[in-house]
Order: C-alpha cells, then structure tokens, then sequence
C-alpha cells in the first residue's frame, strides 16, 4: 500500500570528523529516503553550521535573525526536491526516479505560485504568512487567476516588478467591504478608492523579493529582478494628540459598553506608557498586585536572548478601569483564553482592535479632535513625555525601546506654539531698551 509520497526528505547534520570544514563546523546534506527501497540518498549542500545551530534552526519554534539566511537556502533545497516527491513523477519509489526527476528540472518551468505556497506554509507567525499570503492575492488580481497559475520565475523581469507596482498604487487596495456597506455606499453615492497607499506598498515588494530570493538560493533563476529595483520606504507624518484633544477624550462620557471599552483600554494603554493591546491582552492575572502588575513584552519574548520582566505601578484611574473590564479567567481581560493558539489570538486580537477604531472614530467626530486609535496612545504619550520635559532615553526605557532612534519615531515633534515659543527666545539674549 502506498505511503503518501514516495520519499522522506529532509535536512541532516554530518558531523563525522572527515566531514567538517576548516573551522570544524558539520555538514549540512539533504537526506532523501525511498519507503519504498528503505533505502536513502544524500545530497551534501556545501553549507556548514555547528550542531547547536542546526538544532536553533530546526528544533525551534523561531530561528535567529543570524541563521535565518541559512535556513531558508536549506528549505529551498528541500522544497525543490519536495516538488518531484509524487507517485505521478516517480510511480515507483525508487531512489533512481527521483534523481532523474532531479537533475532534469528545468528552472523555467517552476511556477511562481510555488515560491509563494512554500513561504505561506513556512511563515509561523500569523502577521508574516498574511503579507505572503495578500502579495500572492494582489498578483492573481492583477494578472486573473488562470494566467497567475502559469507564471514562471522566467516570466518575472524588472518590467514585470514596476508595471505590477503602477498597478498596485492605482488598483491595489483590496475590497474588503461587506455587502450592507456596498449597499450604503451606492445609495450615498460613495465610489470605493482602489488605491493602495505608499506606506502600504513596500510590504507587498518586500515579500515578492523574498520569494524571488529565495528562487536565486536555490539556483531556479540567476539573479533577483529586484537588485535593480529600490524599495522606497514611506513615513507618515508622526500623529499624537494635543493636551487640548487628551483633556476632551479624557473627559468623554461613553454611551454604549463598546465605546466604554474602546476608551478604557486606549487609557490603559497611554497610562502603561503606551503598551499595545497584544501586550496588555496577556496580563495574567497572578502577576497583578495591590500597586503595580509586571509583563513581558510580547516583541522582545521571541527576539532577545534576555528576556526582562517589566512593572508598571497602578494608579487610580488604572485600578478602575480593571474594576470594570476585568475577567475571571487567566489573563486579567477578557480578551484571550490560555488555550487559544496564537492565530486564535491574532484573529481575535484583530477584531477587537478594529470595533475599537471605528468606536474611536465615532468618538472623535463627536468631539471633533483628530481621529484616533490604539497605536496614538503610544505615539501621544511619548510625545506628551517629550513636550514635558522628560529625557527622551527615559522615555524610551518606559516604552521599552531598544535605542533613543526608535523612541524618536514616536514623537511627533513640537506644537505651533512651541515653535513660536522657541522662535521667539532666540533672540531673548538682546538688550531691552
């Protein structure tokens, strides 16, 4: 009875003493093992790494940014000879089919969609395998589902890249809008804009050159059409919000429990020195006490070796706000469950964050101040802090920040009348006459 695919493959260490480099590092090899022969091939890659390495890269949950090179020309490899593990090109199972399948695959003939499905089953993040995932999506909407299918790595050349970004920037924004606001929007005569921001941009190209790299690792195409191409960042104009429009929203009486909660949290986290809700949504509950909670940082958990736990004291308006949203379960807030998967988390997350905006918006037009959301709690505390007086290194140690650099991209700069303020003192070293 046949196995699901005719072969094993994966990626093994050699660390026999003939089989080191100079430098005493293993062998990197593809192990390649017919169920049916009960026998394997090996096919040496001529990439070394030490034995703690290849266990970083393969037996947990998140490679180091070092590695992370190595890892994926390895699952390249292994992802070109996945592409030939089928009953149909080697009906047999035998160890000499798929060297033949091997050695006479044409690089022109892998399709695009293949780069795509290798990263998409690849990425663990949920974030990460979505921006793969709506590249993919962009594309089949520009070309049609039937030609996307037949796309080739040979068919991708620097006319293709910029004639799909043109494309992008006029028709790239995706509708996502449901039937009843369809509906609204043709009674009020609304037109759906289809243009895809420039700040959204870069993370389309981004993960398209990935792909294409990682084609170039694996020896499918020669160069990467995007070594020519400059992926031009896109900053937005830093947002906070004055003391004037923080005094508004501060004293804003919510009228349903959802702009309640909108507002709860957008206070917690300005007061938690702009803790985003992925952080504040993993409180648990038995690191909660009379005057202050600790946490880690989500970001920093999966990316730094040394892993701090952080406090943050609780003062009045904190304490009342988890009177009135906290839960009875493991995390303090009733947002996530200990046993939800992190795309569990990140879908629920999601929706939570997108009924805050539009409660926000709602809010904002009320008070006519700027619309906001749950990232300007961040941007307006350290800006607030700044415009205060507070040393911009302190302030980024409350945020959490790596360096000064970071924290400055909070800050959203100085009011009109500081400017004029300031202006004005330049010249206060003049005699009054």
């Amino acid at each position: 009875m046949h196995t699901a695919t005719p072969f094993e493959i994966n990626v093994r260490l050699d660390c026999r003493p003939d089989k080191r480099n100079s430098d005493g590092l293993c062998h990197l090899y593809l192990r390649i093992h017919s169920t049916v022969e009960n026998k394997p091939i090996f096919r040496y890659l001529k990439k070394y790494c030490s034995e703690s390495d290849y266990s970083k890269m393969f037996k947990s949950d998140k490679t180091p940014k070092s590695l992370r090179e190595l890892k994926n020309y390895c699952d390249a490899v292994r992802l070109a000879a996945e592409k030939q593990n089928n009953w149909t090109k080697c009906p047999n199972g035998y160890r000499s089919e798929i060297k033949k399948a091997l050695s006479s695959q044409k690089p022109t003939s892998i399709k695009l969609k293949d780069g795509f499905k290798f990263w998409i089953n690849k990425s663990k993040l949920t974030n990460t395998k979505d921006s793969y995932t709506y590249t993919e999506k962009a594309l089949i909407r520009w070309k049609g589902e039937k030609k996307y299918n037949s796309l080739t790595y040979a068919d991708v050349d620097e006319k293709f890249i910029e004639d799909w970004k043109n494309w992008l920037l006029e028709y790239g924004r995706a509708d996502q809008r449901g039937d009843k606001r369809k509906k609204k929007d043709k009674i009020q005569g609304k037109k759906f804009d289809t243009r895809l921001s420039r700040g959204t941009l870069p993370r389309y190209l981004k993960s398209f050159k990935a792909v294409l790299g990682t084609a170039v690792k694996e020896k499918i195409i020669q160069n990467n059409p995007f070594d020519n191409i400059k992926i031009q960042g896109f900053t937005k104009k830093k947002i906070a919000l004055s003391n004037e429009e923080l005094e508004k929203i501060w004293n804003y009486k919510p009228q349903t429990f959802y702009e309640q909660r909108a507002m709860d949290f957008w206070k917690f986290s300005f007061l938690c020195f702009g803790l985003n809700l992925n952080d504040i949504a993993r409180i648990e509950r038995e690191n909660v006490f009379e005057d202050h909670f600790t946490y880690m940082r989500r970001k920093t958990v999966n990316n730094v070796s040394d892993v701090k736990e952080k406090n943050i004291d609780l003062n009045d308006d904190m304490k009342e706000i988890i009177k009135r949203q906290e839960s009875k379960g493991h995390y303090l807030f009733p947002f996530i469950k200990k046993s939800d998967s992190q795309e569990t988390i990140t879908k629920k997350l999601r929706v939570v964050l997108s009924d805050m905006r539009s409660q926000m918006h709602k809010i904002a037009k009320k008070l006519e101040v700027k619309n906001f959301s749950m990232t300007w709690a961040r941007h307006s505390f350290a800006t607030k802090s700044v415009r205060d007086g507070y040393d911009l290194k302190k302030v980024g140690q409350l945020m959490d920040h790596s360096s000064t650099r970071v924290t400055d991209g909070y800050f959203a700069g100085w009011d009109d009348d500081m400017q004029k303020e300031i202006q004005k003192n330049l010249t206060n070293f003049k005699k009054k006459k």
